[in-house]
């Protein structure tokens, strides 16, 4: 069973002028720390560094999330990442992984830094340890938007973002903020919702 078996979804190429042999070896990467895979061994996530992990979580959250059509100016419109460090390392591997890219005919671009009076064009805003005083306050409207909220700090969802991507034990699992999707105008694949940690706000359900 390949690997596009295996998870279950039609994935595009991460990068069309990478090798075969690493664009596998990346999509075995999210296989793993995404826990699916049942058969690799512990040892393999070794041999991707976590900003790498976080961007190839990025890139296919692009893939595992439908927006609503209005979240586009048109069917040609890109598809927007925002972030405030272009120098972060998972910015830098980001903007590697989705270089000629596209989803459903919408070219992938990165706004790092981006405007911040101009969040309504971001599809998907990841924030890091820098960025959450300036934002946290927003998080809930944000998240009600049709902005998917990523971030790798810890406590984001219980703050309102969507997605944490926090390490659990040998892997990078995301966790879901599911009463805020619910909020929000966006639908996340029933794989994403599998693999993931499931949050609750405590005033609306329990926490898992």
């Amino acid at each position: 069973m390949n690997i596009k078996q295996f998870i279950g979804l039609k994935l595009p190429p991460i990068v069309r002028t990478t090798s075969l042999k690493k664009l596998i070896a990346k999509l075995s990467a999210f296989c793993f720390v995404a826990g699916l895979s049942i058969t690799t061994p512990l040892s393999f996530s070794a041999n991707f560094a976590d900003h790498e992990i976080k961007a190839v979580f990025l890139f296919n959250f692009a893939n595992f999330v439908r927006w609503p059509d209005e979240a586009f100016v048109d069917e040609s419109s890109p598809f927007v990442f925002c972030a405030g460090n272009p120098q972060s390392p998972t910015i830098d591997a980001l903007n590697k992984v989705i270089q000629g890219e596209n989803i459903n005919g919408h070219q992938l671009i990165l706004k790092a830094p981006f405007n911040p009076a101009a969040l309504t064009d971001c599809h998907i805003l990841f924030l890091e340890d820098a960025d959450i005083a300036e934002y946290q306050h927003q998080l809930p409207g944000l998240s009600t938007r049709e902005i998917l909220t990523v971030s790798d700090t810890n406590n984001f969802v219980s703050s309102g973002g969507l997605i944490e991507l926090i390490p659990n034990k040998s892997r990078i699992q995301p966790t879901i903020n599911i009463s805020q999707l619910e909020q929000s105008k966006l639908k996340v694949s029933s794989t994403l919702l599998r693999l993931a940690k499931i949050y609750r706000v405590p005033s609306l359900g329990s926490k898992p």
